[in-house]
């Protein structure tokens, strides 16, 4: 883990992940409504696609945004205090 140096003491750096769209459309599944740099965490799978990457929904492999609450595909590990 990194840290970022400030006047009093240093600030942790967490890995998190956040959207991207550097890497959308290299599968022609691919989906992005969550706004590029929006935190992300895993969403959590339907019945309907659970076990499957290319089910009809998408759900189990999408990454779900924290704020927007809507779903994308592609995300990216950044460091973030």
């Amino acid at each position: 883990m990194s840290t970022a140096k400030t006047h009093q003491q240093p600030i942790p750096l967490l890995p998190v992940l956040m959207a991207t769209y550097r890497t959308q459309g290299q599968r022609s599944t691919d989906f992005a409504w969550v706004p590029e740099g929006e935190l992300v965490i895993l969403a959590s799978a339907c019945d309907r696609d659970r076990g499957n990457p290319d089910g009809s929904c998408g759900c189990t492999r999408a990454f779900a945004g924290v704020n927007s609450h809507k779903a994308t595909t592609t995300a990216v590990v950044t460091e973030r205090s």
